[in-house]
């Protein structure tokens, strides 16, 4: 089946996908990170390279910054977070379809075998035996858990806008509001569910695959003190050449949220050696685009083939 219409000659797709699973309701963390189930991600895979040429991170690199030239018709498959199915899942359809793609790694998540914040956010209200809790940190807020969507999107919000929030406490006082247990066996447990190991990423980038950065904690840098914020972005590309042997030459920010409103953390992104930073939206990229604030397309769970098509041609497609 044709597109039956061609992307302009200076548009690039760049797709961003997070999770895989093939029935997002059956698991108990955040269902809003699971993008695709394997048909779906397979049909995409399958459009995209037959319409498309698959390129990695690094190619763009060199495009942006030392102008070698791009194949006709480029597009960017990058997946975010380090979620399992990143490898049991996406890989054997990224090798099926002739694929490359780049996965972008939160470092201390994936090292200290944490589990992702908005995970943990999801498993507590799924799991509170409570209907309503009132929690007292950062900000008094009364909260319906049986709407279990909007309660996790609430507290996934006051999250994000907080400014150097205390994490653990949090943490503890909505699982103590929420009658809800919480250790380090039990996020031992769900973080090896969850995400891979430093094996697991080995094993990506000996099928090809690329490993960039993600921050560490997936923070996000524009809570965070500058000291804080810097290390977040030059620790992880440390981690990345200590276990991978390679240096990450791209970040994604946590949350896409771009960062060229704020000058120190752009400066801090080229200080630490990164040539591009990635932010997510419905804006793609094209090739003359800030190297730090490169738009991706956010791929949604259910998101037919027509409407796929359409993400590739141009996203502002869709609000026609």
């Amino acid at each position: 089946m044709e597109l039956g219409l061609r992307a302009p000659p200076l548009w690039m797709p760049a797709l961003n996908y997070h999770r895989v699973h093939p029935s997002p309701a059956s698991q108990p963390f955040d269902r809003g990170v699971i993008d695709a189930t394997p048909a779906e991600l397979d049909e995409q895979m399958e459009v995209l390279a037959r319409h498309f040429t698959p390129i990695g991170v690094s190619e763009l690199a060199d495009h942006v910054t030392h102008g070698r030239p791009l194949p006709e018709r480029p597009a960017l498959v990058t997946f975010d977070d380090a979620y399992r199915e990143c490898l049991t899942l996406a890989l054997p359809i990224l090798r099926a379809r002739g694929v490359r793609a780049s996965f972008f790694v939160p470092t201390a998540l994936v090292g200290d075998r944490r589990v992702p914040w908005w995970d943990r956010v999801s498993y507590i209200v799924r799991s509170s035996p409570l209907a309503r809790i009132e929690l007292r940190y950062p900000v008094r807020t009364e909260l319906d858990l049986s709407a279990e969507e909007d309660a996790v999107r609430e507290l996934l919000g006051i999250f994000k806008r907080r400014y150097a929030i205390d994490t653990e406490r949090f943490f503890d006082e909505l699982g103590e509001a929420a009658g809800v247990h919480w250790d380090a066996e039990l996020e031992r447990r769900f973080a090896d569910e969850l995400l891979l190991d430093w094996d697991g990423l080995r094993e990506l980038t000996r099928a090809g695959m690329e490993v960039h950065s993600h921050t560490r904690t997936h923070r996000l840098l524009q809570n965070l003190d500058p000291k804080s914020a810097r290390d977040e972005i030059a620790e992880s590309r440390r981690d990345i050449r200590r276990e991978l042997g390679v240096d990450a030459r791209a970040l994604s920010y946590p949350v896409g949220r771009p960062i060229t409103s704020r000058p120190w953390l752009v400066s801090a992104m080229a200080e630490a050696g990164y040539e591009l930073g990635f932010s997510t939206g419905t804006q793609g990229s094209t090739h003359g685009v800030d190297r730090f604030d490169v738009g991706r397309v956010s791929i949604d769970f259910g998101t037919g083939l027509s409407q796929f098509r359409a993400l590739l041609v141009h996203p502002k497609l869709l609000a026609a």
